[in-house]
């Protein structure tokens, strides 16, 4: 095994997900190159997902969180995360099943857990596994929270509405529904705020 990982950020910008990944690995004696890359000024990289300027089977891992719904060709971004993986590397992705309009800068796809293993399949991916994050229950309290928030806007009054009420509510609601939010399939019927897909890169 090498001593050094390269995790491809794909979308990452601020790397929200940095410390976790580096401190994960290092627990297994392992160091993180941590690259980003997104279109903006303060990637590493910059370009699109649809176009990765990376070296084919260069890279071990693949992390892309809450970028697929924003992505023009999710096809292609998806193929060009297998393309870069090393046979046996992994790709963590996570994003909306169902989520308010929110374009960065635009806003096109919602998803069901078919739609992603299949678009993860047919990119060569073995191992594909996607799992809901919540059900109905967490969406809708997540929904109806958000909007309650985004109602009071930047105001004192939105202030005091988040301390008093959206943030006990999300405590309350963690607490209650925490135990169902992963490590199950998706049912009929039901909504879901997100899915996370993994998936192992075939050689």
């Amino acid at each position: 095994l090498r001593d050094e990982i390269t995790l491809l950020d794909i979308g990452g910008r601020g790397r929200p997900y940095a410390a976790i990944a580096a401190g994960a690995l290092a627990r297994k004696g392992r160091r993180v190159r941590h690259v980003v890359i997104d279109p903006g000024s303060d990637a590493d990289v910059m370009a699109l997902a649809e176009s990765l300027p990376v070296a084919t089977a260069s890279a071990d891992v693949v992390l892309c969180t809450q970028v697929l719904e924003h992505v023009s060709e999710p096809e292609r971004a998806v193929s060009e995360m297998a393309r870069v993986l090393r046979p046996g590397g992994a790709c963590l992705l996570t994003t909306h099943g169902t989520w308010f309009y929110h374009p960065d800068p635009v806003d096109y796809w919602r998803w069901t857990p078919e739609g992603l293993e299949r678009l993860f399949s047919r990119a060569g991916f073995g191992d594909v596994r996607v799992r809901p994050v919540g059900g109905t229950k967490l969406a809708l309290a997540a929904l109806a929270l958000t909007a309650l928030e985004r109602a009071a806007g930047d105001t004192a009054a939105g202030a005091l509405v988040r301390r008093l009420v959206v943030a006990p509510a999300n405590w309350i609601a963690w607490r209650l529904l925490g135990r169902s939010v992963t490590g199950r399939s998706s049912q009929p019927g039901e909504l879901v705020i997100d899915y996370i897909v993994t998936a192992t890169a075939v050689g």
